[in-house]
């Protein structure tokens, strides 16, 4: 992601996926899922996007991984942010920052800072 190489990167996701459901006990999907969607943005395709962000958020929130969640509403704000849908991105955003009423982490830091650029 990080070089640009979105095919490889997405392979490299994918053999993750796999890798989680036979060896891992799947602990890393969520946040697999949330960049295959980073991925997928990129690419052009947001609509696969907007769906890899909700089903991170879902697999995440399912196991109580408050972080990779903040994560995938991070994500799933931006893009939503982009489409104009600010309203949706700060519900999502306000719901994910709940555990952290304190946390000066960078997720945090971030999803705080993309709230505020909705004023």
């Amino acid at each position: 992601l990080a070089l640009g190489a979105i095919d490889d990167a997405l392979a490299a996701t994918a053999d993750g996926l796999v890798r989680c459901a036979h060896d891992l006990a799947r602990l890393h999907e969520p946040e697999l899922v949330r960049l295959e969607g980073e991925l997928l943005r990129r690419r052009g395709d947001d609509a696969a996007a907007a769906e890899r962000f909700q089903r991170a958020l879902t697999l995440a929130a399912a196991r109580g991984a408050h972080t990779w969640t903040l994560r995938s509403a991070t994500s799933l704000a931006d893009l939503l942010t982009a489409q104009g849908r600010r309203d949706e991105a700060r519900s999502a955003l306000e719901a994910a920052l709940a555990p952290f009423p304190a946390s000066t982490a960078p997720d945090v830091v971030a999803a705080r800072a993309l709230i505020a650029s909705y004023a």
